[in-house]
This record gives C-alpha cells, sequence and structure tokens, in this order.
C-alpha cells in the first residue's frame, strides 16, 4: 500500500503500514523503514502540519513511553518529537529508524544508551570501550548512519569497569528504558509455561452481595512459592543470555521475591546470591535455603543491602534481579494480568496492590494492550501510602516508616516503575488496616483459600470504597498467600 505526499518540490511514494492504537479507535500511517528514499529531505517533508507522519505510540512500537521520551529528550539522548501529546509522540521516520536501531543494539549487547548514542551518530568512542573480535549486524532495511553502508559491522566490548556494580547498574538503568510490548509480554508467557502455574480465577456469590460487585480473584497465592513474584523471577532467570547464567544472580530481599529468585535459579541450576536482614524471619531464611540459595545476612537497612549486593557483584560478577525495579521482572508479572483477561474477559476494573510496583506496571500495560476499556486502579494500606502521593502529586515520594500490617507493600516506587504507573494506571486509593484484616479474614471464611493481608488489600478497597465499584465487573488479583499461622490478626 502506497500513499502520496508532498515533498518539497515533487512527489514521492512511500510504503505504508496501516496501524491501530489499542487505546483509539482511529488508524494510523506509519512509514515502512526499510523502503524510504534516503535521498529525500524529510525535514522538508515534514515542515507542514499535513505531511507529519503519525508514528504508532512509542510504548507500543518502539517501546518509550511518553514521560520517559521527554525525560530522555531533556538529557539529550534521544532525538527530540516534532510534537508530543499525552498519549502519542510524532515523529520523522528518520527519527523512528534512529530510535529502533539503539533498542536493538542495547537489546543485543546490553550497552548504555548513550554510548550506542555516541556511535550512531559517529561521535568519539568512549575511553573504556574498545574493538574487539566479537561483532552484531546492523539489521538489514535499517536506517544507516551515513559514515557507514549497509554491510558494516560494530565490533566493540566494554573494558574492565572500575566497579563491576556501578558498571551493571548503568547498563540496566540504560539497557531497560524500553517498555515491553504484547509481543514481549507473550513471550515472557511462553517462557516461563513449563515452570510457572497458570493460576485459576475464582468468584464468591456472598462476597458479590456484600460488596454489591461482581468479582473475579486470580489467586496468585497458588503460584509456585506462593506468590506472583515467581512469574517475574522465572522471566528474568530464562532470559538471561548463557554468559549470564554462568556467573548467578544476587538480589536482597526479606520475602516472597528472595524464594522466587532462588527458586528460580534453582530450576535452571544457576548458583543463587539472596543478600536478607538479619531480623527476616527464620522461616523465610530456611525457605530461601531450603531452594538452594546462598543467604548473605546484612543490618535490617536499605544501605546495608545495598552494600552486600555490591559486594556479591564484585566478587561473582553475578546478575542484579531487583524485586521489582527491573523490565524483565515487569514483563513477567504482566503474565500474571494476560492470562487474566484470558479468563475473565471484559472486566470493568481490574485491580493489584501496589509496593514497588512491579506487579501493577505490568498489569497496566497488558490490561492496555489487551482490554484498553479496563480501568486499572491499585489499591495500598493508607499507613503506607506513599504511592497515592506519589500518583497525586505526578513525582515519587518515599515511602515512610513501615506500620502496616501488609509488610509486602513496603517499598517505594521504582524509577522504571513510576512513570509507567504514572502512564497507565487510572487511580490509586488506600486502605485501612481495619478493612485489610476484615477483607483477609472475608476471604478465608467465604472462599476457603489463605491470603496474606498484602493480597488481600485490593477487597479491602472495595469494602471501604464500594460506590467505586458497585455493579462493576471488577478482576482483583490475590498477590500471594505466604502467611504466619501463629500470628493471625484475629
Amino acid at each position: 500500500m502506497t500513499k502520496t505526499v508532498s515533498c518539497g518540490l515533487k512527489l514521492i511514494n512511500f510504503p505504508l503500514i496501516l496501524t491501530r492504537s489499542p487505546s483509539s479507535s482511529w488508524l494510523k500511517w506509519q512509514a515502512s523503514p526499510s523502503d524510504y528514499p534516503l535521498n529525500v529531505d524529510l525535514k522538508i517533508m515534514t515542515a507542514a502540519k499535513k505531511d507529519l507522519m503519525k508514528i504508532s505510540h512509542l510504548a507500543q512500537r518502539a517501546g518509550v513511553s511518553i514521560p520517559t521520551v521527554k525525560h530522555y529528550v531533556r538529557k539529550g539522548l534521544l532525538p527530540r518529537p516534532m510534537k508530543t501529546s499525552r498519549n502519542m509522540a510524532y515523529y520523522s521516520a528518520d527519527d523512528v529508524d534512529k530510535i529502533r536501531l539503539i533498542k536493538k543494539l542495547q537489546k543485543e549487547n546490553y550497552l548504555p544508551l548513550a554510548v550506542i548514542k555516541q556511535l550512531i551518530d559517529g561521535e568519539r568512542v568512549p575511553e573504556n570501550l574498545s574493538m574487539a573480535n566479537s561483532t552484531f549486524n546492523v539489521a538489514p532495511g535499517m536506517h544507516q548512519p551515513p559514515h557507514r553502508t549497509k554491510s558494516s559491522h560494530l565490533a566493540l566490548t566494554v573494558s574492565q569497569p572500575t566497579s563491576k556494580y556501578q558498571d551493571q547498574q548503568a547498563t540496566q538503568k540504560h539497557s531497560q528504558m524500553f517498555l515491553p510490548n504484547l509481543d514481549d509480554i507473550k513471550a515472557a508467557a511462553d517462557r516461563i509455561a513449563p515452570v510457572a502455574h497458570q493460576t485459576p480465577v475464582m468468584a464468591s456469590r456472598s462476597l458479590n452481595r456484600m460488596t454489591g460487585a461482581r468479582l473475579a480473584f486470580k489467586c496468585e497465592n497458588f503460584q509456585k512459592v506462593g506468590a506472583f513474584k515467581f512469574r517475574g523471577a522465572a522471566n528474568a532467570v530464562l532470559a538471561l543470555p548463557p554468559e549470564k547464567k554462568e556467573k548467578g544472580v544476587v538480589t536482597h530481599s526479606s520475602g516472597n521475591h528472595a524464594q522466587a529468585l532462588a527458586l528460580a535459579a534453582q530450576l535452571e541450576g544457576l548458583k543463587a546470591f539472596i543478600v536478607m536482614p538479619e531480623n527476616a524471619l527464620n522461616v523465610k531464611i530456611a525457605a530461601v535455603k531450603e531452594y538452594g540459595a546462598e543467604v548473605i545476612l546484612c543490618e535490617p537497612t536499605l544501605e546495608a543491602r545495598e552494600a552486600g549486593v555490591r559486594d556479591v557483584i564484585q566478587q561473582s560478577g553475578a546478575e542484579l534481579i531487583h524485586p521489582y525495579d527491573d523490565m524483565r521482572i515487569v514483563t513477567g508479572q504482566a503474565t500474571c494480568a494476560l492470562e487474566f483477561h484470558q479468563q475473565a474477559p471484559d472486566m470493568d476494573i481490574i485491580m493489584a496492590p501496589v509496593g514497588g510496583g512491579g506487579l501493577l506496571s505490568g498489569t497496566a500495560l497488558a490490561t492496555r494492550f489487551i482490554s484498553p476499556k479496563t480501568r486499572v486502579m491499585a489499591a495500598e494500606p493508607e499507613l503506607a501510602d506513599d504511592a497515592c502521593r506519589s500518583f497525586k502529586k505526578k513525582k515519587r515520594v518515599p515511602a515512610g516508616p513501615p506500620r502496616t500490617i501488609a509488610d509486602g507493600l513496603l517499598t517505594s516506587l521504582g524509577e522504571i516503575t513510576f512513570p509507567v504507573i504514572l502512564e497507565h494506571v487510572n487511580d490509586i486509593v488506600t486502605v485501612s488496616e481495619a478493612n485489610i484484616i476484615a477483607a483477609m479474614r472475608s476471604i478465608w471464611e467465604r472462599m476457603k483459600i489463605v491470603v496474606e493481608p498484602s493480597g488481600a488489600v485490593p477487597l479491602g478497597a472495595v469494602m471501604e470504597h464500594p460506590d467505586k465499584f458497585k455493579g462493576q465487573h471488577v478482576g482483583i488479583i490475590l498477590s500471594g498467600g505466604n502467611v504466619d499461622l501463629a500470628a493471625l490478626p484475629w
């Protein structure tokens, strides 16, 4: 299919691809990157508003959300869009090709975005980069920088860094700025299918009568290690390239992520190093050790946890798998909502608890692609309401001292998860401690299943804010079921 567009003094026929936005009914034209004439001055063509080519939302096509675009444009790491709105960025085909090239080089070679930008722009190669025998090809048909031909190879390697931890953190931070699309989420679902459970969806007529809503519960308390966390951990481990698997994985956690990563590593035959606070429950420490991980105890502070991780990376080179602020984790958690929409279609609202935001951001992304009319809501304890305050103020607010029974929701939103939540979540509501306990007890008594306080928070929100949910088909993710039976709150 072609479309004729005005280009200065002559007309050019451009091959076009017709795409549909998942959140809109209108159609967009996208220039085919492989066929447009490279000798055409695209700046002339795009000078008039009628000649702008509408490029698909970057979260779907080039994998970058609008807040991320604006952030990295300010830093000079991405080209400036010709126009932006809340849900759309307008780019010339030339710039879109550059974004795709950057994304490809990142994905295949784990190089920071700033370094890749220097390379494709023909700038001076940083001192910590050198030529090597290992090469990678620029995909045929992608836009080539003027100083290279289509047959060019880039042959690069990163020299030994001063700090393995700092280099790994910088690389991960830049390489994970791109959001997963629906194909990425489906690929993650296929990847973890051999090891993760497809958890059931359950309902309760008595809870429907009690709340005035039609509730569907996605029972992640039946997932391996008793929590949704196994999805993200399994995806992150299974997606590692062989050279990283050889060195093992590391994280810091005192909860479900510690057990999830330990089990995922054990199933794949990898070493796992888990930094845990010395005041963690003995039963959790024992469970992590039972899954074959090496436990490193530290003082119960975030600084001590991060220092422990740094030491492990320096000594072993293990790959850091952050509990939530990692796009591999987010993509894995998104598989929960992918299943949920298949099992309970046409939900009016889908709800998840929120702590660091891994489950919520994955739920929001999957829902945007699969069921854009479904509203995404989150619930958190009012005694740990940093996510709600961050959402309202449009900037991250750190978590305060932990005072809630929902001990799985004590962390602050991450640098990666917060922009996703800000862009794709409709609302965050808070829940009192009394309603968290009441919701937890109702699930135990009415549904005869075990759920932890954090997993009961969304139902607590429905009970506390009935007007928001009355008459709606509401999907609730029961995030986990790991409970100390000797310390039940009733």
